[in-house]
């Protein structure tokens, strides 16, 4: 409107704005505690139109627009947005990613508890004969989208293989976003798996190390072979201790802020 000339406030003006800011930073923080996120919104926007670098109220308006999610209104990528926004003010404020680890969790167990109801009115709808793959697909939306939250959720890994084992008994076929979280399932179990075994692979290993000490101290007709036997048992357990710690090693992407 002004060609980009700087605009220079009278005294009173500022000390206007001063004292808005306060009010409003005062009932933002009221309604945030009273969970009232409309008005938390509208409180954070007062701010952020006075003060565009106000931080705590781009963390604010997230959470707010976050928790007022919907299942028909998901407006959990808008507050992942606006806390990008706090993270460009304040890199290495950790206000903004311990927020965005919060959000991330408890959003994905919204879409937990989503995927949980579509998949009940799917089952309801087949045992009447009725055709229910409309909420089994929207189920499977949800646990996906738990797990772009947070991908190493379990609870949501083992969601989708039981709807793809249960699905493929009616014949439907899932694309390759879902073979990718099965893929990922698998990984994390053989992660676990490998982690138990490790110890007892080591342990194993010593003994059978100081057994072959031992033997090489020895003297008689069938020593040779021992050590021979006990060598290749040495390195078939190192070969497994390896392949172990690749699995063990095994760690998911995830989405920082």
């Amino acid at each position: 409107m002004f060609c980009g000339a700087k605009i220079l406030l009278k005294s009173t003006d500022a000390a206007r704005e001063h004292q808005d800011l306060l009010r409003y930073r005062e009932l933002r923080e009221v309604a945030m505690k009273a969970k009232n996120y409309k008005e938390s919104v509208e409180y954070c926007n007062s701010i952020l139109q006075i003060d565009p670098n106000d931080m705590d109220s781009w963390i604010a308006k997230a959470i707010a627009v976050c928790n007022s999610s919907t299942e028909a209104d998901d407006r959990y990528e808008e507050a992942v947005e606006y806390l990008r926004k706090a993270a460009h003010i304040a890199p290495n404020d950790e206000r903004v990613t311990m927020t965005y680890d919060n959000l991330t969790q408890e959003q994905s167990k919204r879409y937990l508890v989503l995927a949980a109801q579509n998949a009940q009115r799917s089952a309801g709808m087949l045992s009447q004969g009725l055709n229910g793959s409309k909420y089994t697909l929207q189920s499977m939306d949800y646990n996906l989208k738990a797990l772009k939250c947070v991908p190493d959720n379990l609870q949501a890994l083992k969601s989708v293989e039981l709807m793809v084992r249960a699905s493929a008994l009616l014949g439907m076929k899932w694309g390759s976003d879902v073979q990718s979280q099965l893929n990922t399932l698998a990984s994390l179990q053989a992660k676990k798996s490998a982690e138990e075994r490790l110890p007892q692979l080591h342990a194993e290993l010593g003994k059978l190390q100081s057994t072959l000490v031992k033997l090489k101290t020895e003297k008689g007709l069938f020593v040779g072979g021992k050590v021979k036997n006990t060598e290749a048992a040495i390195q078939k357990i190192q070969s497994e201790i390896t392949s172990c710690k690749k699995a063990a090693a095994y760690d998911v992407i995830r989405v920082r802020i």
